[in-house]
């Protein structure tokens, strides 16, 4: 993926103003964008490591702009700046999946809302993954709400390329156990995990851990033990369980 990287270097103050307006000409309507600006000059307190980790987010980022899909979130632009920043600039979202699930209220999305975020969630992770792009941080921090119907995956500051990898990542709730586990490679199956995760929580308005350490979280999650074959019948008695709402 960072083979695909274009650098440019550009004065942010002459592109956009304060309201991060941009003009859409003669004949089109100007429009507000999502406006990220990263100082580097912030990395000089840094270590080498540090330094590496954190450029290699923003190369991976600038990369994964060439992805379009309307699941996606549209980046209009990324640059660095002459007085040593990094802007990237992209479409404005009403509010993430994490407000809004608290907006609506705990257990108040109906079902036809939840087939929606996690068609579209769906939708955008087979298109990064038929591309064997691991997104590794799918989160409701990292999914944008716009115009209350459309659900769109951001943030691909730590995503990786190739259908194996061994680079831990993601947060704490959501981090599949053969993540935690650290005992090998993982493969595009770690989203699919945190996608589950992602359910729940639009569901039930509940983290899986509810604040618990992450510790323990991740004693917990290693120690779950899933049976190699399960019926219909438990599958359903399951669901209930957890989602009593839809019962």
């Amino acid at each position: 993926m960072e083979n695909l990287i274009s650098l440019k270097i550009k004065d942010t103050v002459l592109l956009y103003d304060s309201l991060t307006k941009l003009d859409g000409g003669a004949f089109g309507e100007s429009q507000y964008v999502a406006l990220k600006v990263q100082h580097l000059k912030k990395l000089r307190e840094c270590n080498d490591q540090q330094i590496s980790a954190e450029l290699l987010r923003l190369f991976r980022e600038i990369s994964c702009n060439q992805l379009h899909h309307p699941n996606i979130v549209k980046t209009f632009d990324s640059y660095f700046t002459y007085d040593g920043g990094f802007v990237m600039t992209s479409e404005l979202a009403q509010e993430n999946l994490q407000s809004y699930v608290i907006r609506k209220g705990k257990g108040n999305i109906t079902l036809e809302e939840v087939a929606q975020i996690m068609s579209d969630v769906i939708n955008a992770l087979e298109y990064i993954h038929n591309y064997n792009i691991i997104h590794r941080d799918i989160s409701p921090q990292n999914i944008l709400v716009y115009d209350e119907k459309t659900f769109k995956i951001c943030d691909f500051g730590i995503a990786t390329y190739g259908e194996l990898t061994q680079i831990a990542g993601g947060k704490i709730d959501y981090i599949a156990p053969e993540i935690h586990q650290m005992t090998g490679e993982y493969d595009k199956m770690i989203d699919i995990w945190s996608l589950g995760v992602l359910l729940h929580f639009i569901c039930t308005g509940e983290s899986t851990f509810n604040g618990k350490p992450a510790c323990i979280a991740k004693k917990e999650i290693n120690q779950l033990l899933l049976p190699p074959q399960i019926t219909i019948k438990t599958q359903n008695n399951a669901t209930k369980r957890i989602f009593p709402k839809f019962n």
